[in-house]
């Protein structure tokens, strides 16, 4: 009975210590996201995340091995955003290129509109893409896994001149990303011109895609 209850006890602390320190991790997260979206990589640091939550950086350290580690749980935030963007973007259209249109267009919304999630996720710090944690192993790649499911529903119609699911997914991939990179990279260009373009782009490349009946 002795030994039952001191279980109890232990295991209760245990519970207690994990939400204190999962709490204290999303606190971390959410100023360090915060910051990253209003200085961009190049300024960002572990110094003015603590100073952002009055923590010291030794407890950043605590959780955190370094600026890396912190910025690859970051962009998780970013990829699972992204991924649901995509999925809803989608979730609502029947026919099969009207989705895979939508999540083109939601592909380039996503990237236009946070900057610089998208500017670390892809373009300056790619090597973190492909960097897997054991308790979620390639969880970076449901977005494209998104695309591709859009791309499988159109193919699978018959009514598509080019069949080879991965070539096509990596096409609007391609073009998108493209767009993308283009218009965060030149930020003196209007994004509504950079979307104008873009869309014109994708329902290009639908239409390609397409086979005359």
């Amino acid at each position: 009975m002795l030994r039952t209850l001191n279980q109890r006890v232990k295991q209760g602390s245990q519970r207690r210590r994990d939400a204190t320190r999962a709490s204290v991790e999303n606190t971390i997260l959410q100023a360090a996201g915060e910051l990253l979206l209003e200085v961009g990589y190049e300024a960002f640091s572990l110094r003015k995340v603590a100073e952002r939550i009055g923590y010291s950086a030794t407890a950043i350290y605590r959780h955190f091995a370094d600026k890396d580690a912190l910025l690859y749980a970051v962009t998780e935030e970013g990829f699972r955003r992204f991924t649901a963007s995509l999925r809803a973007a989608g979730s609502g259209e029947g026919d099969p290129f009207e989705w895979l249109q939508a999540m083109g267009f939601s592909y380039i919304d996503f990237g236009l509109e946070h900057p610089a999630y998208y500017r670390v996720m892809f373009m300056q710090r790619p090597d973190l893409l492909w960097r897997r944690r054991p308790d979620r192993p390639g969880s970076r790649m449901e977005s494209f896994g998104a695309l591709r499911a859009a791309v499988e529903a159109a193919v699978g119609t018959g009514r598509t001149v080019e069949t080879d699911v991965l070539a096509v997914t990596n096409a609007l991939w391609a073009l998108t990303h493209g767009t993308v990179s283009l218009g965060v990279s030149m930020p003196h260009m209007p994004s509504r011109q950079v979307r104008a373009f873009g869309r014109l782009g994708v329902m290009a490349l639908i239409r390609g895609l397409q086979r005359e009946t």
